[in-house]
């Protein structure tokens, strides 16, 4: 009974954090439209990056995929250090997986070189099967890039 709690509670605890950071990160980024193309480039502020970069080596699974979430949807550049680190040390294939869209959102070749390398030498079938496929876009789409 007591562990039915205590799992309510940590559920509860991350649920939160997750609501606080979406929230924050709605209040401190800030959105300029490229006239040219229309296209939306976010900005987050300095205290928002910095938590981004501390989440994503949270020990709760909520706000840490959360955070990995969102420094691939924001593209915080910032963000491809931790992430690469991360992805060495965690243990969630899901998470792994996730990570490795993050990186590819950011377009860094380091981080998809680090892809590439899961993409062959992870335990896991599953992750060595989205690695490969999110590399092979990646280098489908930088040779149309430079094409252009």
């Amino acid at each position: 009974m007591k562990t039915n709690t205590t799992k309510r509670m940590r559920a509860l605890m991350a649920l939160v954090a997750m609501l606080v950071a979406i929230s924050a990160m709605s209040v401190m980024a800030q959105a300029n439209v490229d006239e040219i193309t229309g296209s939306v480039k976010v900005e987050l502020k300095k205290n928002a990056v910095e938590n981004l970069l501390v989440n994503i080596s949270s020990d709760i699974d909520g706000v840490r995929k959360s955070a990995i979430y969102f420094a691939g949807y924001y593209k915080v550049d910032q963000a491809k250090d931790a992430l690469m680190k991360q992805f060495t040390k965690e243990k969630d294939p899901a998470t792994r997986i996730l990570i490795a869209l993050s990186l590819y959102k950011l377009g860094d070749e380091d981080g998809m070189n680090l892809v590439k390398k899961y993409s062959q030498k992870d335990p896991d079938s599953r992750v060595k099967r989205m690695c490969s496929a999110i590399y092979t876009d990646y280098l489908m789409n930088l040779g149309k890039v430079a094409s252009k």
